[in-house]
């Protein structure tokens, strides 16, 4: 997961490098998943590879960087599925609404 991670992240400041904040990127990274898995888990399992994870995991007790590292990734998830939410009803709305055929 660490490698998936890593690639993607590279990818995400390539495509996006005004992005610098580490929570930032990791909300894209999760965004960009949840297009193609809607499993929590599966965000979960990347962000705990995140960079965020890792310095938790050198600073904090075992207990502490597990907490956080659930907690940080629940909210990634809620915020990246928010995002996706409001991402898809924006194109929903600029898409030109076609006549009733007869």
């Amino acid at each position: 997961y660490r490698q998936w991670y890593s690639s993607n992240r590279d990818l995400v400041m390539t495509a996006n490098p005004h992005l610098k904040a580490p929570q930032a990127i990791d909300l894209a990274i999760a965004t960009e998943l949840l297009k193609i898995s809607d499993d929590h888990n599966d965000v979960g399992r990347i962000l705990s590879q995140s960079d965020m994870a890792q310095s938790w995991r050198k600073t904090l007790s075992e207990n502490e960087a597990q907490t956080q590292i659930y907690q940080y990734a629940n909210q990634t998830y809620q915020q990246a599925k928010e995002f996706l939410q409001q991402e898809i009803e924006q194109e929903r709305q600029q898409q030109p609404v076609e006549p009733m055929q007869l």
